[in-house]
């Protein structure tokens, strides 16, 4: 059960380290036009299914539902995205270090309350918008979810819209920004629970700038930055029967 993101400072201090770990790979790609080719790393399909489940849980919210029954399944969904995201760019990167998604994954998850900025959330009409934003000691995130999620006629229940997130810790020494923009397509799930129609496609954007990296030469800091960033997509299609998906990605 999740009810709030929180932060810990030993993983803001393990972000710090991870972020300049010195390691080498190619290029990342990049999350524009397109869904890619079809995924074959488990680890990637395992976390695009994490994030399917996930995504069932906003079909518990209900007519009626208060903002308290509806920030659970939007903290859950917007972890299993961040997660998503980690794997994903892990698998690309192969020998490059890819532990700074990760660390702001166990950043977003830990257990030390951060103080509340905005907290808003309705539900009227079958349409859910949220708008969350939170802060600790400079590092901030925020969720803005616009979704529609109508009855279907076998009882099941259909979501269209946005979610997205950003992430962005700032320092002396160095800045983070880290987007995810999902968007889900006739994302139907039925009676039963199960996924059998539509799709989910979640683009990622890493990017380290800063005072560090603008005193290294341009060489190094081009590196720096290439192996501490990163972005991506990956899209998930399902049905038609229960149990079907295909994983895309770039």
């Amino acid at each position: 059960m999740c009810t709030s993101l929180r932060f810990a400072p030993v993983a803001l201090t393990t972000l710090s380290l991870a972020l300049f770990t010195t390691a080498c790979g190619g290029d990342d790609g990049g999350g524009g036009g397109g869904k890619g080719a079809e995924v074959t790393d488990q680890s990637t399909v395992t976390s695009a299914q994490t994030t399917a489940d996930a995504s069932k849980s906003l079909t518990s919210i209900q007519p009626g539902s208060d903002a308290s029954t509806a920030q659970g399944p939007v903290s859950q969904v917007g972890g299993a995205m961040s997660g998503l995201a980690s794997t994903h760019l892990n698998s690309k990167r192969a020998a490059k270090a890819s532990a700074g998604l990760t660390a702001i994954q166990a950043a977003l998850e830990t257990a030390v309350s951060a103080q509340t900025l905005e907290n808003q959330i309705t539900y009227e009409n079958d349409h859910l918008s949220a708008n969350l934003s939170y802060d600790n000691a400079g590092t901030t995130w925020s969720y803005v979810v616009e979704l529609d999620l109508p009855a279907t006629a076998d009882g099941g229940r259909q979501i269209d819209g946005t979610f997205d997130l950003a992430y962005a810790l700032n320092n002396a020494q160095y800045n983070v920004d880290y987007t995810i923009n999902g968007v889900y397509t006739g994302f139907t799930v039925d009676t039963a629970g199960c996924a059998v129609a539509g799709s989910i496609k979640v683009d990622y954007d890493l990017s380290v700038s800063g005072a560090f990296l603008d005193q290294l030469p341009a060489d190094q800091r081009a590196a720096v930055a290439e192996q501490a960033g990163g972005a991506g997509s990956v899209t998930m299609e399902f049905g038609p029967a229960c149990g079907d998906m295909a994983v895309f990605g770039k």
